[in-house]
């Protein structure tokens, strides 16, 4: 393009100077190829002007473009680390939910007890319904009628000709009957089992000056701590008192050591009964039938005879539980009883 534009000018010059040739042929041809070339040379100066600024636009457009990129690729990171930062507060959330939720499942099973103990409280520990203490002495009583059995058949294998295992009923009854008169006169006749029998007679009339000086729930709570107190305090004669109840039976004969702890065992059992009767609102009663009393089927039964109306008593086999209400006396569990025909 330079040799043109070098060979352009002379060629210009030389026709101009030989002007007076212009009618030549050849001066003419050689007139129009140079003006051609010119136009040529005009094009390519301005197609490469068109092809520098598409070139410098281009460029441009570029570089907007790789910023436009690099400010993507900096949104992306930042989007990226954002995404991971929200990752984490969501699992630390999790975490802290869960925890939150297991801290209030505690603190609402630690409420619900402390709710328990404080309507416990109110009403009386243990406080247990009359059916509670019914199964209570059916159990009671037929585990000291199994006890007692042991006991006889312990005897019969140690000395053949004591008597016949035909006679087992009657001796298995008439030795519980023993046992629960001892049962019923050490632990069950008193207000507050522990107290001794000095003390009942005057821990029985505070007990009645309270109930009806005091609201009710001054009593249970008074009851409650009267009754926890003796029964620590006179537990050391509690135990004096079953170990003399076995000794009338057990040592005496040669009883085993195992037979003798599970009678014992048994008698404990009957005071903490009476404890937990204390600690109702109610007050409950054992009562004992003495022989010669008449039969009343509402208050006793005969586990021997369907139908004993009209006889009386030879012996009590275990007392019953009655608890004394505005009407009088409701019966929780029958006494059981042995019954012959009334003499005449």
């Amino acid at each position: 393009m330079g040799l043109l534009n070098v060979l352009g000018r002379p060629l210009k010059m030389s026709l101009s100077a030989d002007s007076g040739n212009d009618d030549h042929p050849n001066v003419q041809k050689l007139s129009m190829e140079v003006e051609s070339l010119n136009e040529q040379i005009e094009k390519s100066r301005t197609h490469e002007q068109c092809l520098g600024e598409a070139k410098d636009l281009a460029e441009k457009k570029a570089a907007r473009y790789f910023r436009a990129l690099e400010r993507v690729e900096k949104q992306l990171r930042a989007s990226e680390k954002a995404h991971l930062f929200a990752s984490e507060q969501v699992r630390r959330l999790s975490e802290l939910l869960q925890n939150v939720e297991e801290t209030a499942a505690t603190v609402r099973k630690e409420n619900n007890i402390l709710t328990s103990n404080i309507a416990t409280l109110q009403t009386g520990v243990q406080t247990l319904t009359d059916e509670d203490f019914k199964k209570e002495m059916t159990v009671l009583y037929y585990d000291l009628e199994q006890w007692i059995l042991n006991y006889i058949r312990g005897l019969f294998d140690a000395q053949p000709g004591l008597g016949s295992l035909n006679a087992e009923d009657s001796l298995i009854a008439q030795m519980q009957s023993e046992i629960s008169c001892l049962i019923h006169q050490h632990f069950w006749t008193s207000d507050f089992v522990g107290c001794g029998a000095q003390n009942n007679q005057y821990m029985t009339e505070i007990n009645d000056f309270i109930g009806h000086k005091c609201p009710s729930h001054v009593l249970q709570h008074w009851r409650f701590a009267m009754s926890t107190g003796t029964l620590e305090l006179g537990r050391l004669r509690l135990m004096s008192e079953c170990d003399f109840i076995i000794q009338q039976f057990g040592n005496n004969n040669g009883l085993p050591i195992t037979e003798s702890s599970r009678l014992k065992q048994i008698l404990w059992r009957c005071i903490e009964l009476k404890t937990k009767l204390e600690y109702q609102d109610a007050k409950y009663i054992f009562w004992y039938y003495v022989a010669d009393s008449p039969f009343r089927s509402e208050r006793m039964r005969n586990p021997m005879k369907e139908d004993a109306t009209g006889e009386v008593i030879e012996y009590t086999v275990w007392p019953g539980i009655y608890k004394e209400s505005k009407d009088g006396h409701l019966i929780v569990e029958k006494a059981v009883v042995r019954t012959v025909p009334l003499r005449t």
